[in-house]
């Protein structure tokens, strides 16, 4: 963990931002790769993996304290302008949206070792199509805050309409497999709130997007509408 000195200067506090940002960073490297791991142990049965995930949620909530740390250090030590507080306030909203995330990744792991055995072979191409489409999601809207990117931030709205789309066709796909086979109902309902969760990835990086329009312009918008 980096630790912030005091000093009463703009280099000093523009340093305190950066620290700040690389912290907001690696917790979202974490949460990318907690996504693809609990997935992937989702689709294959693998329940060693899948505890992997679930303890590795420690991690993820270490990572948002550290955010939240360096955000009250960086408050208290100097007086932000309007745009570093935007850098604060949006770096803040971004580490809890991407919290939840790792909280969906360990739902689903969890999931998989409540339920036992792998995902039904039918979801397993939905599902990995949906993770995939999610990750990139998450990996554009850190790029995009990294660069103060708004282009790239807004056609995250797009891309989460993509995978709305995508867990609908799934979820439609789940269902009727419930209806011609009772029997498997709860292994088909186990993969549609997979879907779900991931779906709501999607959302949470949307809302990353959002924060980086507000930095960057100081317009509060809406990528989700």
């Amino acid at each position: 963990m980096e630790q912030y000195q005091f000093m009463p200067t703009r280099l000093a506090f523009d340093e305190g931002l950066g620290c700040l940002e690389r912290e907001l960073q690696a917790l979202g490297a974490t949460v990318v790769e907690a996504v693809g791991l609990a997935v992937h142990a989702a689709v294959t049965g693998d329940a060693a993996l899948a505890q992997q995930v679930h303890q590795g949620d420690r991690e993820v909530n270490e990572g948002l304290a550290r955010v939240h740390r360096q955000a009250v250090v960086l408050l208290a030590t100097q007086q932000p302008t309007a745009r570093d507080l935007r850098v604060i306030l949006a770096a803040l909203i971004s580490a809890i949206d991407l919290e939840r995330v790792g909280d969906h990744a360990k739902g689903i792991a969890r999931n998989h070792l409540e339920g036992g055995d792998p995902l039904p072979d039918m979801a397993r191409e939905g599902l990995l199509e949906l993770s995939a489409l999610v990750q990139d999601m998450l990996r554009l809207a850190l790029a995009a805050l990294a660069n103060r990117d708004v282009q790239a931030a807004r056609a995250l709205a797009e891309r989460d309409t993509t995978v709305d789309n995508r867990f609908q066709v799934l979820r439609a796909r789940l269902l009727q497999a419930m209806a011609t086979e009772p029997q498997r109902a709860s292994h088909l309902d186990a993969a549609e709130w997979c879907g779900k969760s991931l779906e709501r990835v999607g959302d949470h990086a949307t809302n990353i997007g959002e924060q980086i329009v507000f930095l960057c312009t100081g317009e509060v918008v809406e990528l989700n509408g």
